[in-house]
């Protein structure tokens, strides 16, 4: 074999590793959005969310792809809270775990009690990881086709950041109070 064929082969081994989201980051990504999200004291169906030793398709509400990749999230009226916790120190936002989540199709959960900056959690949700800066990524989720977020109370502005998500088709942020300014980049 050549040396120009071992360093094209590694090179190309060096970025499909890179490209691999683990299930266990992925567990890791779900157990943050349970914690930030009040999980524990407020969720009505949490089975499986609580033991990190859980198959993902175990989750109640979770749907995951034919890789075992999480693909939907589906949470609605489902006591979600995002007010803070008095013992947590690392704020509240639970975009973060969200982010963990890069081939995530669908979030929905509508109907619950999700307060604060719709914008920072966006933001936090959609930020370039280390992973897509190596694989040259302009945007972190490949496949967000629909969001639902209507009915709880989230502010702000609205997310810039998901205008980059060039794969979304539906997005429901009804009855908050996000404005809407930065919208009209979305249908440009």
């Amino acid at each position: 074999m050549s040396d120009r064929y071992i360093a094209r082969a590694r090179a190309a081994k060096a970025a499909a590793a890179a490209d691999i989201t683990k299930e266990a980051d992925e567990v890791e990504a779900m157990a943050t959005f349970f914690n930030r999200t009040g999980g524990k004291d407020c969720w009505s169906n949490k089975w499986g969310w609580w033991n990190k030793s859980r198959k993902l398709d175990e989750y109640s509400g979770v749907r995951v792809d034919a890789n075992g990749k999480v693909a939907e999230v589906m949470l609605s009226f489902n006591g979600l809270n995002s007010t803070p916790d008095a013992n947590q120190t690392d704020g509240n936002d639970w975009g973060t775990g969200l982010n963990g989540l890069r081939f995530l199709q669908s979030l929905n959960i509508h109907g619950n009690r999700m307060e604060g900056s719709f914008s920072d959690s966006m933001d936090s949700a959609c930020t370039l990881t280390r992973g897509d800066q190596f694989m040259k990524r302009q945007y972190h989720f490949e496949n967000l086709r629909n969001i639902d977020v209507c009915r709880n109370g989230l502010t702000g502005p609205f997310p810039e950041a998901l205008c980059s998500v060039a794969t979304l088709e539906w997005l429901n942020f009804s009855r908050n109070r996000v404005l809407r300014e930065p919208l009209s980049k979305l249908i440009e």
